[in-house]
Formats: structure tokens, C-alpha cells, sequence
């Protein structure tokens, strides 16, 4: 039992919290996620939030180690899979064959759409798949930068409008070729 105090409050007694995320409940993790890729459903497999399976990442170089390879591992299945549901739509015969040749549950597009999304992360550790917060000079730059390219956009179509504007009023002073006698 652990005791804590926190600002000026009487101490509590703490129980000590189990292992929030087991062996077992690791290797289901790691099972399912090298068989499909989806961090959320493996999770939700095993029996954990996603929260503890960053966690562990940033934490046990091991089991960093061990998701990198069920990464590799699933990003495999998932292009055996495309190839396999690409080939038995290019075998069906009829319409209706092709929509029975797709298999319930993950559509092609999010099965490429997970296959992209994991080999840009593939050989990167678990802090550099998720953009890096700039500081407030940075964000000032590129907003200045946008703010600059927008004036320009602006200065352009308003030279556009005028142009355009000068040659209908050009159109319309030009007396018709008809009307031009000579004297």
C-alpha cells in the first residue's frame, strides 16, 4: 500500500495498482496487431486502452522492439491480403461474384489505407511517428508566409477583375465599324 499526499489534505492509503498491461495480455496484443495492423481493435482485443500500449512503448525498449516486428509482420499480411482480394475479384465471373469475393469486415480501401499509414512509421521510434509540436516563432513564420502568398492571390485576381473590367468598357466605347464614315 502506498501512501500519498497531495496539497495540504489529509494522507490517503493508496493500493498498489497490478501490472495495468500483462504478458499475456502483450502477447494477444502483439498476436492480433501482426495479423491486421489496427493498434485500437488489437487493444480492444487484449483488453487495454491505447493510452497503456503508448505507454509501454515509450517505456520497455522491448516490447518497442516486439511491436516493430508485429508491425513488419502485419504490414506483410495486410499486402498478402490485398493481393489475395485483388485476385479473386479479377477471378469472379458475374457482379454478383465480385461482390461475394470481398470479405466482410475490412474493405480494400482501409486495408491500403493501413498499409500507408504503417510503412511511413516503419524503422521510426514511437516519438517521431506523431508530428512534432513547433514553437510560437515557427508558427509565426509559416503564418506570415501564408498571410504573404494570400495578398499576392488577392493583389492577382484584383488585377484580373480590372483587366477585365478595362476591356468590356473598351468594347463598349469602340463606336461599331458601320457608323465610321470618312469625310
Amino acid at each position: 500500500m502506498n501512501i500519498r499526499k497531495s496539497k495540504g489534505r489529509r494522507l490517503v492509503g493508496m493500493a498498489d495498482r497490478p501490472n495495468l498491461f500483462t504478458d499475456a495480455q502483450q502477447i494477444v496484443f502483439l498476436g492480433h496487431f501482426a495479423a491486421t495492423c489496427n493498434l485500437g481493435q488489437s487493444a480492444a482485443v487484449a483488453g487495454v486502452s491505447r493510452k497503456v500500449i503508448y505507454e509501454r512503448l515509450r517505456r520497455d525498449g522491448a516490447f518497442a522492439a516486439a511491436f516493430a516486428q508485429a508491425e513488419e509482420t502485419g504490414v506483410a499480411n495486410l499486402r498478402a491480403e490485398l493481393v489475395r482480394r485483388s485476385l479473386a475479384l479479377l477471378e469472379a465471373a458475374t457482379p454478383d461474384e465480385a461482390a461475394l469475393a470481398s470479405l466482410p469486415g475490412l474493405d480494400c480501401h482501409f486495408i491500403l489505407n493501413l498499409v500507408q499509414q504503417h510503412e511511413k512509421g516503419l524503422g521510426k521510434a514511437s516519438g517521431d511517428r506523431r508530428p512534432r509540436r513547433s514553437d510560437a516563432s515557427e508558427a509565426a513564420a509559416r503564418l506570415a508566409k501564408l498571410l504573404e502568398r494570400m495578398r499576392l492571390e488577392h493583389k492577382q485576381e484584383l488585377a484580373a477583375k480590372r483587366a477585365a473590367k478595362a476591356r468590356a468598357v473598351r468594347v463598349k466605347v469602340a463606336p461599331p465599324a458601320a457608323e465610321m464614315v470618312a469625310p
